[in-house]
């Protein structure tokens, strides 16, 4: 009875004209747990938002992206989730906070975990790949890029593919990762 939305959260933009006024500007990527068990009157039970404006999955575009291990006896259900966060305030005279169209900059890229229950989506952690520093050369779209990104979940372990690269942990440690391999 519940179901997983990946996608966008919005704020509205009151001055738009787009579809009657309806307009929006997206910001994080967003997870959203909804109890469909009235599927004529959908609940959301839970909801995260990671990033801000500028934070990207290939999950959003591609199903295989994810990685998922149903919920056990032992454990509840499990989502390795591809991100390329976007949390910086923009480096350029016109970035401004408070305005919903800021981009923020990038950065980090890794692997996002969560374990999902009937009460909610809980965070487990992350597999951080890449990172932004002063001494970055290029941004993030000149990188490794993020392009095919995959995760295999086994067992009590993740394996997380970027680039040519292959990072591995535990479970219940993903920033103690090894790789690449």
């Amino acid at each position: 009875n519940l179901l997983l939305g990946i996608g966008k959260d919005a704020v509205p933009d009151a001055s738009s004209n787009d579809f009657g006024g309806r307009g929006a500007w997206y910001q994080g990527l967003k997870l959203s747990l909804f109890d469909v068990s009235v599927p004529s009157a959908p609940t959301e039970v839970d909801s995260i938002i990671i990033g801000k404006r500028g934070t990207q999955s290939e999950a959003l575009y591609d199903h295989h992206a994810l990685a998922w291990l149903p919920a056990t006896d032992q454990s509840p259900a499990r989502l390795a989730l591809p991100v390329r966060l976007h949390d910086r305030p923009g480096d350029n005279d016109w970035f401004d906070p408070a305005r919903p169209n800021s981009y923020y900059d990038w950065t980090h890229t890794g692997l996002y975990l969560f374990e999902i229950d009937n009460s909610g989506v809980t965070p487990a952690g992350r597999m951080v790949v890449e990172e932004w520093s002063a001494e970055t050369e290029y941004p993030y779209w000149w990188s490794d890029g993020g392009n095919g990104d995959r995760a295999v979940l086994l067992d009590g372990s993740v394996h997380y593919v970027h680039g040519a690269k292959v990072w591995s942990a535990a479970w219940e440690t993903p920033e103690e990762f090894s790789g690449p391999e």
